[in-house]
C-alpha cells in the first residue's frame, strides 16, 4: 500500500551498528521510499509491524532477541500486503528463508546491485525506468 505521497513505508529490522546505519542512509536516497522505521530487536519488530504496517520489511536474520524465523509467519497475519526481504549471512539462511516464503533474500556482502535489484522488485510503484513494479497501489 503506497502512502499518500506515493512513497512506500519500510521497516529495517537489524541490530544497531554501522551496517544498519549504512543501509538506512542508502534507503533515504531512494525516492520511492517515504518512511523508514527501525526495529532493534525481535520484540520491537512485532510492535512496529502492528503499528505501521510497512510495505516492505528488511529483516536481518541476526536480529537480537531471536524469533526472526517466527516473524515470517506473523507478518502475513498482521500485515498481509507487506513484502519481506531477508538479509542473510550464510547460504543455509538463504535456504531456510526460501522455505518460509521470503519474497527475496540478499546475502550480506553481496554487490550493492543485488540489494538494489531486490528493492526495485519489491517496492510498490514505478522503478527507475518508469515500469510498474512491486505491489499494486
Amino acid at each position: 500500500m503506497a502512502r499518500a505521497n506515493g512513497g512506500a513505508s519500510v521497516l529495517v529490522a537489524a541490530r544497531p551498528g554501522s551496517w544498519r546505519d549504512a543501509l538506512q542512509a542508502t534507503l533515504v536516497e531512494i525516492p520511492r521510499i517515504a518512511m523508514i522505521h527501525v526495529a532493534n530487536d525481535a520484540a520491537s519488530v512485532f510492535h512496529k509491524v502492528a503499528t505501521h504496517c510497512p510495505d516492505l520489511v528488511l529483516l536481518d536474520v541476526d536480529l537480537p532477541g531471536g524469533c526472526a524465523w517466527t516473524f515470517f509467519h506473523e507478518l502475513g497475519t498482521v500485515c498481509p500486503h507487506a513484502r519481506l526481504l531477508v538479509l542473510a549471512d550464510r547460504l543455509p539462511e538463504v535456504e531456510v528463508s526460501a522455505m518460509v516464503l521470503a519474497d527475496a533474500v540478499v546475502i550480506k556482502g553481496s554487490p550493492a546491485t543485488a540489494l538494489f535489484e531486490a528493492l526495485e522488485s519489491l517496492l510498490p510503484g514505478r522503478d527507475a525506468l518508469g515500469r510498474e513494479s512491486g505491489l499494486a497501489d
